[in-house]
């Protein structure tokens, strides 16, 4: 399998990262993994994660209204095309992970706190890890502040929601129920049938394309992250994603 992926990473010139877990056996395949590279909107797994924890603690309802802030709103997004004022916490959770809506998530940070979402991530010891700047500002990215990950730090905090970290089964079932809703369906589950059951997050910037997905099959389930970087061609990076997913995934069934 290595050969096989090494092989497509060399046909296509992308420099990638890679994550995969069985989970069922705990076989894994690994590939700069612990790179850390520019998150785009898989930051926004560790935003999602950090709210529903607050919720398990209590200290947060998903019905609570936060008012929205235009401040906050930026172009493309589904609640800066609207005229409404106020959202439910898990109205935004759920337009921040299935239509990645960055007004919804600047909402979210500036309601949740940077510096707490960070002190989540740093509790979970995810060191490749942090939320540095808000969505679409890119004069900070031109000034060298971005949001970073590595495929190692989303595998494991997939592994966490994976096996329900909060212990409350029904945050953990709305946590799914918001994944499977995801739009963006062009680079892990591109090449795969019916059978596999996808709860994924991507996320792309210029050059950047990135996915990472909770994958359930009859004959085992598995997470998969894969990273993309310094590849112009998006449509081509997202071909690439979808053939290594195929790959990875039919040959560890």
């Amino acid at each position: 399998m290595r050969k096989k992926i090494l092989k497509i990473i060399n046909e296509y010139g992308i420099n990638t990262a890679i994550y995969y877990k069985n989970l069922e056996n705990n076989k894994k395949f690994t590939l700069n993994e612990k790179e850390k590279l520019p998150s785009a909107s898989l930051i926004k797994l560790f935003i999602m994660y950090h709210a529903f924890k607050k919720v398990s603690e209590e200290s947060l309802s998903l019905e609570i209204q936060i008012p929205v802030n235009r401040n906050d709103t930026v172009e493309y997004s589904i609640i800066e095309a609207l005229s409404i004022d106020k959202y439910s916490l898990e109205d935004l959770i759920t337009l921040m992970i299935i239509q990645s809506d960055n007004t919804a998530t600047n909402i979210l940070i500036n309601y949740l706190g940077m510096s707490n979402i960070n002190d989540t991530i740093n509790e979970l010891s995810m060191q490749k890890t942090s939320l540095n700047r808000k969505m679409m500002d890119f004069y900070a990215r031109e000034n060298g502040i971005d949001n970073w990950t590595s495929a190692e730090d989303v595998g494991e905090l997939l592994y966490k929601i994976y096996k329900d970290e909060f212990r409350n089964s029904e945050l953990n079932k709305k946590i799914f129920a918001i994944m499977k809703r995801q739009i963006f369906m062009t680079m892990i589950p591109r090449y795969l049938n019916e059978s596999y059951e996808i709860f994924n997050k991507t996320g792309d910037l210029p050059n950047i394309n990135n996915d990472a997905a909770i994958i359930f099959h009859s004959q085992g389930n598995s997470i998969l992250v894969i990273l993309t970087k310094d590849c112009k061609d998006k449509y081509k990076a997202q071909e690439f994603v979808g053939k290594v997913a195929k790959i990875i995934l039919e040959e560890n069934i």
